[in-house]
């Protein structure tokens, strides 16, 4: 089961560059989780990504839009939930676009645990053992006197811890 959050954002500003905004990317895998930052413009690339595949698009939220009014908290915390909101609704496709398990970091399945259902019926069968019973073996009556029942008997003993004489 994959979980996916994106619980905060900060502004990264580094020396001579414009300052930028990031997201923390919770991602939960099997219960583990692993923690990365991506900017806005990864967000973007993955949805374009996603949108190749139209079939996804059907049941997918808003994608929230590029280029805010004003890079005020309020603006910032909106567009974060809008990336939860959007991660959510693409973990819910089945199934879940290669894309997005690239990148949230998550291996592919690889191909040799695929197991693939064979279809018994679409060689005919061209032959089939026959195996043949003699009525001799079958028609004379047993006799219980003759041969101990050891079911009744390891019953017993398992149970009791008596021995049954017959």
């Amino acid at each position: 089961m994959i979980k996916v959050f994106i619980p905060r954002y900060r502004t990264v500003d580094e020396p001579n560059k414009k300052a930028h905004t990031v997201y923390e990317i919770d991602v939960y895998v099997s219960g583990k989780l692993h923690k990365f930052d991506e900017r806005y413009r990864a967000f973007l690339q993955l949805h374009k990504k996603v949108a190749t595949l139209k079939k996804h698009l059907l049941n997918t939220p808003k994608f929230p839009p590029k280029q805010l009014t004003k890079l005020d908290t309020r603006d910032l915390e909106i567009r974060r939930k809008g990336l939860e909101n959007y991660f959510q609704a693409l973990l819910q496709l089945s199934p879940t676009p290669t894309p997005l398990l690239l990148f949230l970091g998550i291996p592919l399945p690889s191909v040799s645990n695929v197991t693939y259902e064979v279809d018994w019926r679409a060689e005919p069968i061209s032959h089939q053992h026959v195996v043949i019973f003699k009525p001799e073996y079958f028609s004379a009556p047993l006799n219980s006197d003759d041969m101990p029942d050891i079911v009744v008997k390891g019953v017993l003993m398992g149970l009791y811890e008596v021995e049954n004489e017959n």
